[in-house]
C-alpha cells in the first residue's frame, strides 16, 4: 500500500514530533466514552499531555480525560455532546493545541466512528505494479474529490448543500406552479401540492447529512434560537444567503425551461397571474383575478397566515426528527412526512395566498422575476406586499419551535 505522507509532522510551537502516518481512523469502543486511534504512534501519545488533546465530533469539541498510549485509546467526557447525536454516524477528529491533525498530512483518510479501515487496492505483484499504482492514485484523487481527507463538513460545504437543496425545492415546487399556469397540464391545487411535497422530500434526502436540510431561512432561525448546540448563530447568515441564492438559481432554471411559454402567454411581462409563477401574491391571482377581489385579504392577514403555516411546519419538523419520539423510532420517513406536511398546508391555504412558508422560496425566484421583466410587479409587488412572505415565516417558525418545546418536549424527558 502506498504511503501518501512523505514526511513527519511537526506541531508548530512545540517539539513534539509524530511518526509518519499515512492514515488516521477511529474505532468506537461501544460505551460512548472511548475511541481507539489507528495510525498514530505510541511514542506520540506518550509525549502529548492530556490537557492538550481535544476531540472534535463534527463541530462539537470535547475534552480528553485519559490517554492509554499502549492501547492507543483516549477517553473523553461526552457531557458536552447533544443527547440526540448519533455516535455511529458523525465524523471525529483529534485536535492538539488547537490544531486539527488532519490538516497536517498531504493525504489522510478518516472514517466515521465505528467504521472499518478502508483498503486501497493491493499493490503486490510486479506484473500488476503499474496498473495498481494508477488505481491507487485514481482512488486517492476520488477520495480527495469527495472530501474524505478531512473531518466534518466545512461551512462552505454546508452552504452549498443548502443552496442545492433550496434549488431542488424551487425546481420541483415552483416548477409545478409554472406547469399548471403556463401549460394548464395540472388541474387543481392538490396536484401542485403533491409535487411540492415530493420536491421537499427529495431536497431533504439530498442534503440532510451535510447541512441538516434547513432549506428555509425561517427554519434556520428557529434552530438557531432553540437548538443552539445543533446550529450555531454564526452559521445563520451564511445559510440565509445560500438559501436565497438557491431560490434564485431554481427560479432561473424554471425561467430558462419555460421561457417560450412566458413569451407566448405574457410577452409584455405585465400580468400578475404569470408573475405568480415566481413569487406569491394575495389573494391567489389564479383563483381571484378581479381587482375587486383584492379586498379579500390584506397584507397583515397574509403575514398572519404565513406565520401560522410556518409555525405548523416547524412544529412538525421537530416532531418527526426528535429521537425521543417513540411513535417514529426510525427517522428514515421524516423527509417524506415533512414534505407532505408542506403539501397539506399548500392544499389548505394556497387558494388564499399561495402558501409560501419559506422566504427563500419566495424572494429568490421573485428577484429572477424582477430581472426577467416583471419589475415592480415582483418587488415590492401589489400593495408593497412582498415582505409578508418574509416576515410571516420568520415569526411563525420560532413560535412553532417554542410551542413544541413547552408542550411536547417536556413529556419526552423520560426518554432522554
Amino acid at each position: 500500500m502506498e504511503n501518501f505522507a512523505d514526511e513527519a509532522v511537526e506541531w508548530k510551537g512545540d517539539d513534539i514530533l509524530c511518526d509518519t502516518v499515512d492514515k488516521v481512523w477511529f474505532t468506537n469502543s461501544g460505551d460512548g466514552r472511548r475511541i481507539e486511534l489507528h495510525g498514530i504512534s505510541q511514542k506520540f501519545l506518550e509525549s502529548v499531555a492530556v490537557r492538550d488533546l481535544k476531540l472534535n465530533f463534527n463541530g462539537y469539541l470535547v475534552n480528553v480525560t485519559r490517554v492509554d498510549p499502549t492501547k492507543c485509546t483516549v477517553e473523553f467526557d461526552p457531557e458536552a455532546l447533544p443527547t440526540n447525536l448519533d455516535m455511529d454516524q458523525i465524523p471525529v477528529n483529534v485536535v492538539i493545541r488547537g490544531q486539527h491533525m488532519d490538516s497536517k498530512w498531504d493525504y489522510n483518510h478518516t472514517t466515521a466512528v465505528g467504521q472499518a479501515e478502508p483498503d486501497l487496492p493491493d499493490a503486490s505483484g510486479a506484473d500488476k505494479k503499474l496498473s495498481t499504482e494508477v488505481a491507487n492514485k485514481q482512488e486517492m484523487f476520488l477520495r480527495r474529490l469527495r472530501g474524505e481527507g478531512h473531518m466534518g463538513y466545512l461551512l462552505l460545504e454546508q452552504c452549498l448543500a443548502e443552496l442545492l437543496g433550496t434549488m431542488i425545492i424551487v425546481v420541483f415546487g415552483v416548477g409545478s406552479v409554472c406547469t399548471a399556469v403556463l401549460t394548464e397540464a395540472q388541474v387543481g391545487i392538490w396536484q401542485i401540492a403533491v409535487v411540492w411535497g415530493f420536491g421537499v422530500a427529495f431536497a431533504i434526502y439530498t442534503t440532510a447529512s451535510i447541512s441538516g436540510a434547513h432549506l428555509n431561512p425561517a427554519v434556520s432561525l428557529a434552530f438557531a434560537m432553540f437548538r443552539p448546540l445543533d446550529f450555531h448563530w454564526k452559521r445563520l447568515v451564511p445559510y440565509w444567503i445560500a438559501q436565497i441564492l438557491g431560490g434564485m438559481l431554481g427560479g432561473a432554471i424554471n425561467l430558462g425551461i419555460f421561457r417560450k411559454w412566458y413569451d407566448l402567454k405574457d410577452p409584455n411581462r405585465d400580468t400578475l397571474l404569470y408573475a405568480s409563477t415566481f413569487g406569491e401574491y394575495f389573494p391567489n391571482p389564479g383563483l381571484w383575478p378581479d381587482p375587486e377581489d383584492q379586498s379579500l385579504m390584506y397584507v397583515a392577514e397574509c403575514m398572519a397566515v404565513e406565520a401560522w403555516g410556518a409555525g405548523i411546519l416547524m412544529f412538525m419538523i421537530l416532531v418527526f426528527t426528535d429521537p425521543r419520539n417513540q411513535a417514529l423510532k426510525s427517522k428514515d420517513a421524516a423527509p417524506f412526512l415533512i414534505g407532505f406536511t408542506v403539501a397539506s398546508l399548500i392544499s389548505l391555504y394556497a387558494p388564499l395566498q399561495q402558501a409560501g412558508w419559506n422566504p427563500a422560496r419566495d424572494f429568490g425566484p421573485r428577484i429572477i422575476a424582477a430581472i426577467a421583466g416583471y419589475g415592480t410587479m415582483a418587488i415590492p409587488g401589489p400593495r408593497n406586499g412582498f415582505w409578508a412572505y418574509i416576515v410571516g415565516p420568520l415569526i411563525g417558525a420560532p413560535l412553532g419551535a417554542l410551542v413544541y418545546d413547552v408542550i411536547l418536549a417536556r413529556g419526552l424527558r423520560k426518554y432522554d
